[in-house]
């Protein structure tokens, strides 16, 4: 992406969890989270006794939002697409291996033809 106010290196992966996910405003401590280093203007958070946790105010996304996004665009990770190689590859095998045993099948009967005599013609009356 180009833009002369777009600066990739502000993106980057926090070192602790934020109060909340911009996306789900979901508290998961134990996910990565990346911080887009943009500001954001999201709700403020309440708890169960109505108490104010905090205001959502850092553009700061969890793994699981960012992924689900990704999937939107059609991005997927490198191990699904390592496994997806890994079953083209075998199928592929396979595939070469009925065309090998087919060729073999061809050139035999292509053979037998070759030897095969000619079958007589009827005489005409």
């Amino acid at each position: 992406m180009s833009s002369d106010t777009f600066d990739a290196s502000k993106i980057k992966l926090t070192g602790a969890a934020p109060s909340a996910c911009s996306s789900c405003y979901g508290q998961y401590p134990e996910r990565l989270h990346i911080d887009f280093g943009a500001a954001f203007d999201g709700p403020v958070l309440f708890g169960k006794d109505g108490a104010t946790l905090g205001q959502v105010d850092e553009l700061i996304i969890c793994d699981e939002c960012l992924r689900a996004g990704a999937d939107l665009l059609g991005l997927r990770s490198q191990g699904d697409l390592e496994a997806q190689v890994a079953t083209l590859d075998a199928h592929a095998m396979t595939l070469a291996e009925k065309l090998a045993g087919a060729m073999v099948y061809i050139r035999k009967i292509e053979d037998a033809f070759a030897v095969r005599p000619e079958a007589p013609r009827p005489k005409k009356r």
